[in-house]
């Protein structure tokens, strides 16, 4: 038995207020002996004691009633088979006690009786009023990683099954009890944030979440159900209900980080609802030697599979664009080994961007991961030429006269092999590669091996190279001109302006037409660098310290550069102190031209000797030539933040999920700072804009399109998304590592929530209240002491007389 309002049960102590009336009342009597009373007081004695039993009988009664009193006010609930048994005790009480009545022709306690047990009938707490069992503060936290997809043998997921028991939960709270709703996967999902009484609400969102392809980090969970119940005050100690299938390796995640704190006044209940033994198989990864191939080239994806059954053979097959253009079946593992190294050959298939994905056929319990998808580009390769900087065309090579230390194709080589030998890809560079070569003739089957040309300084090309150049930009290659003291101004302006100008030119901004040679300032009067916009998508990797560093720059020579008022399509990226452009860029077709008004050594600026902002200005902006504007990094579970250099042309970005056959409009961001002083002088170029998205739970290809500002045509992104590998190992934690794992918490691990004892100290979900049959007992008994009361008052006074 337990009690709502326990500490009202120190009401239990007014029942000794009738023995304390009645042992205060008695008077010691006077004894007065008279000879011939003797018989009288022989006979009276037999029948004191029966009048004794009596008044004992009514003194009992009514310390009964002021017991009952304070337990009906107590509030106490008891299981479904004690409120049975105490259901029915009341109901003989009041029986046996009509009965005495009618017995006694007390005809108004007999009725009053009969009115008891009618109201003892329909007080009776039914299924319907099991809602009002729970009392306290919970924190429901359900995990929805991608394992609780898996279909247990009775056709039931287990998030259904965690969404049931769930459901149940709440259907068995009382109306003042408050409730915080968390989804949990590899972040904690806040969907009621604050402990509140808004039930329905829950049950709502219960009924409509889904399982994701993201992890579990167990420990952000509890943190964040900690967090809540922090903020709140409230009479009762706060119960995290946990609803998880345990996985190992969000256990094992947990033990690693080594949880730590004190939480005395919360209990955590782990509601395991998973099974013990599972069969689940799954493709692990596939990989690509790179992310761009050259057209119409046979390469090899290689894949990790675990198998459905490892004594079975398991059938793969491959999709490229949506069509199965292989399939092979593999023999089985047999003892010792769980995972199939799997290769396949396929062609990149024309220009242009490719999706693909190696499906296993073999289905099981867990469709979530029977799929993994990549995404690929056939065209140009993600490789860098630095013209002009190197002997011999070896990738990396050192050359002799351009190519000499301190030259700027060997500062440029240098920022590359630092970006191409990073250990993490924080640029999103990977893969990157580069080769320096000394001038010579450019044409298409040369270009077509690389995607970004870099000229240091620029020397005389001839016509058939600018061509080829400018044909190659416009069909997505990105141009990269560096102007140094050995530049040739009247050939730039020929064929970088004029004669090969489609779309207004083929380099952005202009030179003015009287200038054939650098303008030199003095040493004394040297100008430092200014980011014209921190946000601007080339510079989206300058944080403070890099842009401090940057601003500390100083340039003494440099090539005058101007932004015509009509030019719409060029920006500013960097300003000299006194708010001379310094590096322009534009769109040209589908590629993209940077234009720098210095070169890239130490004759023009100080600029190599910043070495991290250095680096870091190179690898963005090839970065940026190369298409991978995309700053942030797609994962599942995670939103993603998609970065255009310019608004689209109708302002709009839209998102397809895989699960989806609606696309989506998402918000756009502007990318600008404000501190940093808007556009400069002469530019009208629009800011950068970023899309996010919300969380990415669907695994598979996620395509974004929108309207390029300068060609006005589509153009679409595609990025691909896969489950975790960890995640398709579905193996139990024991009970010790869970235990071990959260042992600052108070835990206990049980099938059905129900089954603990942590609710008012037993299975909660089976209490009713029993308030009303302790008051209609009280009135039964009040009505019997009355009836008694009077019948003796009648005895005693007919015997006096």
């Amino acid at each position: 038995m337990s009690f709502i309002a326990a500490p009202l049960l120190w009401g239990l102590f007014a029942a000794g207020i009738p023995v304390l009336i009645h042992l205060s009342g008695r008077a010691q009597p006077v004894l007065h002996r008279f000879p011939a009373m003797r018989f009288i007081l022989r006979s009276q004695r037999s029948s004191a004691r029966a009048l004794r039993l009596k008044n004992l009988c009514v003194l009992l009664m009514r310390m009964a009633a002021l017991a009952l009193l304070a337990l009906a006010l107590a509030r106490p609930q008891l299981h479904s088979r004690e409120t049975t048994l105490l259901w029915t005790l009341c109901a003989l009480v009041v029986l046996a006690l009509s009965a005495l009545a009618f017995s006694k022709r007390e005809m108004g306690s007999c009725i009053a009786g009969v009115l008891a047990l009618c109201a003892l009938y329909y007080s009776f707490p039914r299924e319907n009023s099991v809602s009002s069992a729970l009392q306290g503060d919970f924190v429901l936290i359900l995990d929805r990683s991608m394992s609780m997809g898996y279909r247990e043998r009775g056709g039931q997921t287990r998030l259904e099954h965690a969404q049931e028991q769930a459901l149940k939960l709440l259907g068995q709270l009382a109306p003042e009890a408050r409730v915080a709703l968390i989804f949990a996967t590899e972040r904690a999902e806040r969907v009621q944030g604050r402990l509140s009484l808004r039930h329905e609400v829950l049950k709502q969102a219960l009924r409509e979440v889904r399982p994701s392809g993201s992890t579990l980090d167990m420990g952000a969970a509890l943190r964040a159900a900690h967090e809540i119940v922090s903020r709140e005050e409230g009479l009762h100690a706060a119960t995290l209900v946990f609803f998880t299938d345990l996985q190992a390796n969000a256990i094992q995640a947990l033990l690693s980080k080594g949880e730590k704190g004190d939480h005395p006044g919360e209990t955590v209940l782990l509601v395991d609802v998973g099974s013990d033994e599972v069969r689940n198989g799954g493709v692990l990864s596939a990989s690509l030697p790179g992310t761009v191939f050259p057209p119409e080239k046979m390469i090899t994806l290689s894949g990790t599979v675990r198998p459905v059954d490892r004594d079975r053979t398991c059938l793969l097959e491959l999709y490229i664009d949506g069509k199965r253009v292989e399939q092979k079946v593999f023999e089985s593992l047999g003892k010792g080994r769980e995972t199939l190294e799997v290769e396949f050959q396929f062609s990149t298939g024309a220009p242009g961007a490719h999706t693909g994905k190696l499906h296993l056929a073999d289905t099981d319990s867990l469709p979530a991961d029977q799929d993994h998808s990549f995404t690929f580009e056939s065209g140009h390769p993600p490789k860098a030429l630095i013209l002009g900087g190197g002997g011999g065309g070896a990738s990396g090579s050192m050359g002799n006269e351009n190519g000499s230390v301190g030259s700027p194709a060997f500062f440029l080589r240098a920022a590359l092999q630092a970006g191409a030998q990073a250990q993490e890809d924080e640029l999103n560079v990977s893969g990157l590669s580069y080769s320096s070569e000394n001038s010579g003739e450019l044409d298409a089957a040369k270009l077509a091996q690389f995607k970004v040309l870099i000229l240091p300084y620029y020397r005389t090309l001839s016509e058939a190279s600018w061509s080829a150049v400018q044909q190659w930009t416009f069909d997505g290659g990105g141009l990269w001109v560096w102007l140094g003291p050995g530049s040739d101004l009247s050939a730039l302006r020929r064929y970088g302006y004029q004669e090969f100008a489609r779309d207004h030119g083929l380099l952005p901004g202009s030179l003015p037409l009287n200038e054939n040679k650098m303008t030199a300032l003095p040493a004394k009067k040297s100008l430092p660098l200014t980011l014209t916009r921190e946000g601007q998508a080339m510079l989206v990797h300058f944080n403070p310290g890099l842009a401090s560093v940057l601003r500390d720059t100083h340039v003494i020579q440099y090539a005058s550069l101007k932004v015509p008022e009509h030019d719409t399509d060029t920006r500013v990226l960097l300003n000299l102190g006194d708010g001379s452009p310094l590096m322009l860029e534009r769109m040209y077709g589908r590629g993209r031209v940077l234009l720098c008004a210095l070169d890239a050594g130490l004759e023009c600026s100080d600029l190599p000797r910043h070495g991290e902002a250095f680096v870091t200005l190179v690898l963005d902006g090839v970065r940026l030539l190369a298409g991978r504007e995309g700053g942030a990094q797609a994962r599942v579970g995670r939103p993603y933040a998609l970065t255009l250099p310019a608004m689209p042309a109708n302002k709009r970005v839209y998102w397809r999920a895989p699960d989806s056959e609606t696309p989506r409009l998402l918000p756009l961001e502007d990318l600008s700072d404000s501190r940093a002083g808007g556009n400069s002088p002469g530019s009208h170029a629009p800011l950068p804009v970023t899309a996010i998205t919300p969380a990415l739970d669907a695994s598979g290809i996620h395509t974004f399109t929108w309207t390029d500002p300068v060609t006005k045509l589509n153009v679409t992104r595609q990025i691909a998304l896969n489950p975790d590998p960890s995640e398709t190992d579905l193996r139990k934690a024991s009970r010790d590592e869970v235990l071990k794992a959260l042992a600052p918490w108070r835990t206990s691990v049980v099938k059905d929530f129900s089954e603990s004892g942590i609710f008012e100290g037993g299975a909660s979900g089976d209490r009713r209240e029993c308030t009303v049959a302790l008051l209609l007992l009280l009135c039964a008994l009040l009505l019997a002491e009355c009836f008694l009361s009077n019948h003796l008052y009648r005895s005693e006074t007919t015997g006096d007389a």
